[in-house]
């Protein structure tokens, strides 16, 4: 199945909001991607792009699907990964950013603009094809969403803006990186414009005090999407 067929599949399968569930959740590690520096406003910094490995345990069903090892990708420049055991909201890519017990949220134009990101690539996250330069690309889009995109394709843009990127010595980043980026904003493009801004195969995984992630399901969670949505209301375990 092609990725056009599967983010077709879930969107007519996947029609529910994503609601609160809570899961236990922390930073083991990473997987493909670069390390690049990051220039926001008046702050530089240096940061790993790509996917980042966590260990998720506690989800109940239907969302046992998460429980185990799960690679991700930051929507969250702001805070660090949690590398102890932290509660993690599972939630809809509305709902993230999250900081200070409140979402921060994205608009609807930025969360839209990363479900037909993630909609266009989603057989590559599932199967994790891609390599570092990609995986480092595809974050460096994330984050362009997250902080610069205003629904101009032009608006993502590595070098200039709010959000820039350099190799980590200052240097100009890598060509490959920022033609990978270009080749992103084109799937992002093709999927808003096949209406697929509304969909549901990736979700937020959300903390006040640490670092939000965005993930998608396992293959064996289409049996889930199809049962009526990826995930359901859950009340907050108790300490």
């Amino acid at each position: 199945m092609n990725h056009t067929t599967t983010a077709i599949a879930i969107i007519a399968a996947a029609t529910a909001v994503a609601s609160a569930d809570i899961v236990d959740m922390k930073y083991t590690g990473v997987g493909a991607g670069r390390n690049v520096k990051i220039h926001f406003n008046d702050s530089s910094f240096n940061a790993f792009a790509g996917e980042i490995e966590h260990e998720i345990q506690g989800a109940q069903s239907p969302n046992t699907f998460l429980n185990g090892t799960l690679y991700t990708y930051c929507a969250d420049i702001s805070e660090h990964v949690a590398t102890n055991f932290s509660e993690y909201e599972i939630t809809s890519v509305d709902n993230v950013p999250m900081t200070d017990n409140m979402f921060t949220a994205m608009n609807s134009t930025k969360s839209s603009a990363i479900r037909a990101l993630y909609a266009t690539t989603y057989d590559a996250h599932v199967n994790r094809e891609f390599n570092d330069t990609q995986a480092a690309a595809f974050q460096l889009t994330i984050w362009e969403i997250v902080n610069d995109y205003n629904g101009n394709e032009s608006s993502i843009d590595v070098t200039a803006g709010s959000l820039t990127f350099s190799k980590t010595n200052g240097k100009d980043i890598q060509n490959s990186i920022v033609n990978a980026v270009e080749g992103f904003k084109q799937k992002m493009t093709i999927g808003l414009e096949a209406g697929w801004g509304n969909f549901n195969g990736v979700v937020g995984l959300a903390n006040a005090g640490a670092q939000d992630q965005l993930a998608v399901p396992a293959p064996g969670a289409f049996a889930l999407l199809a049962a009526g949505g990826l995930i359901t209301t859950r009340r907050r375990r108790q300490a």
